[in-house]
């Protein structure tokens, strides 16, 4: 009989203050180039002489590829550690911007943005996750300063590629971020793995192990030749061997990607449909924030960008402080998460009526606190389905989901200017979305609470789930009837 070994607790602070900057900074770099990737896309399109529907697909050919991404960064970091993942990622986006930099024609430059969404991917998804190994009671505050180097990049890095393009062109821009990439590898190296990372990752190494060996033996058992003196099919075993072998493939790859857990969780599989939406109108509000200011309400260029600035800055103090109202237990980060999609819906809605810098200014700066921390309560609220050794998987999965519906928001919103000739029907879609999303959150909610009542009622008491599985709204997660008695599952340590 295995003996049940508990994982070592998160050491809460350390050497892990360390690796938090290291994830700060790594989330500035990354992400700071994909949202001032705009800034490239003017100069390209003057450059080759190209339409804005062109040069449009660079920008999200890397939204997409950074978030799709995720999903096998995550399972790498799983299998690999986080430390080699985030170096790796450096190294990709480092080489990447440097090739982009000597390319002569434009497919070439979306060839090298795919590898280099897949870097920042890789340096950007496992330096967040990598935080739960370091930080438990303060994880909270922990998650918010990790995801505000996101913000951070939004503030600094459009207005340092814009000097560098004033100063130097557009290749010479490429290389010297290129180079300034390979800070990453650097925050890597910082993100040394604690015992508690060393033990998820044996325990999944020891698992795949289990799921090979089960699989192994059942192919031989289906390959047992059947004595049976009247055959009533035609299929040979040799069709049968290459069958199962291609369907323990394709699990095999399922699983990896973590997918397996969209099936095996149904919490996970709402949390991930609920999620999209709010990145349906997450990025899309952004992009199409400065062009609304020039085109809608004739805002000069170069003050409509200082509108994309306060975002950044709204954006920035709202991931730096909400973390402390979660440690503190205040709030919970399912409560947090509806009410800052609301708060967004609402001033994605009320942005068609913002005719004046000022009023811009004010939906920017609220638009940015409300939407910042969205994506960082996800994870919070991920982390209260899923056991610890499952976390950074299911958020490559919940990004890789996240990436398409970031797609289909800007390419809807940029339809519907097309069709109408202003943005107020594409703001108001985008708070559409962020009400929607809210709401999936909210009825979940409430249908917990509801359980959670029945539970009292029957005077069941469920097993008492460890810390850091505890649902994020401090209701049992996976309670599920059972013959009239309500059950809740635990997830040891």
């Amino acid at each position: 009989m295995e003996v049940e070994i508990e994982a070592p607790l998160a050491p809460d602070g350390g050497w892990g203050w360390t690796a938090l900057t290291a994830s700060f900074i790594a989330g500035t770099i990354l992400t700071g180039y994909v949202k001032g990737i705009g800034v490239l896309l003017v100069e390209w399109q003057l450059y080759f002489d190209i339409g804005a529907k062109e040069v449009a697909w660079i920008g999200m050919t890397i939204g997409c590829i950074y978030k799709t991404a995720g999903v096998m960064a995550s399972s790498l970091s799983v299998r690999f550690g986080s430390r080699v993942v985030v170096i790796a990622g450096g190294i990709i986006m480092s080489v990447s911007l440097l090739v982009a930099s000597f390319t002569s024609d434009i497919w070439h430059l979306n060839v090298t943005n795919v590898f280099s969404g897949i870097g920042i991917s890789f340096g950007y998804t496992p330096s967040l996750t990598v935080i739960g190994y370091y930080f438990h009671k303060r994880l909270g505050f922990a998650n918010g300063v990790a995801f505000s180097g996101s913000g951070l990049g939004l503030i600094v890095m459009p207005p340092l590629m814009q000097l560098l393009l004033n100063k130097y062109d557009w290749r010479s821009t490429m290389q010297i971020v290129g180079g300034l990439s390979l800070l990453v590898c650097l925050c890597g190296l910082l993100m040394r793995p604690t015992e508690r990372e060393k033990f998820w990752m044996v325990k999944q190494t020891r698992e795949r192990k289990r799921s090979m060996i089960a699989m192994s033996l059942s192919e031989q058992h289906k390959q047992t030749p059947n004595f049976s003196p009247i055959s009533t099919t035609n299929t040979t075993p040799s069709d049968k061997t290459k069958s199962s072998r291609i369907t323990n493939c394709l699990f095999s790859v399922i699983k990896t990607g973590g997918f397996h857990l969209i099936c095996e969780n149904t919490s996970l599989n709402y949390l991930c449909f609920a999620f999209m939406w709010a990145a349906f109108g997450s990025y899309s509000t952004t992009v199409f924030f400065n062009a609304k200011a020039v085109f809608d309400v004739g805002i000069s260029p170069l003050k409509a960008s200082y509108l994309v600035s306060a975002i950044g800055v709204g954006d920035l103090m709202s991931r730096m402080t909400h973390g402390i109202f979660l440690d503190r237990k205040w709030i919970s980060p399912t409560t947090m998460y509806i009410l800052f999609n609301f708060v967004a819906a609402a001033t994605n809605l009320v942005n068609p009526f913002a005719n004046s810098f000022v009023t811009l200014l004010a939906c920017a700066l609220v638009f940015g606190a409300s939407n910042g921390p969205i994506t960082s309560l996800q994870l919070m609220v991920i982390r209260g389905v899923l056991p610890p050794g499952d976390v950074s998987v299911g958020f490559g999965v919940l990004l890789f989901f996240n990436g398409f519906s970031l797609v289909a928001g800007v390419f809807i919103m940029g339809i519907l200017f097309d069709a109408t000739g202003n943005y107020d029907l594409s703001f108001a879609v985008a708070g559409g979305s962020f009400l929607f999303s809210g709401s999936l959150i909210l009825v979940r909610k409430l249908y917990k609470m509801k359980l959670f009542k029945a539970v009292q009622k029957n005077g069941v008491s469920g097993t008492q789930q460890d810390d850091d599985v505890k649902s994020s709204d401090g209701l049992p997660d996976t309670a599920v009837e059972n013959n009239n008695i309500f059950v809740v599952s635990d997830f040891k340590n």
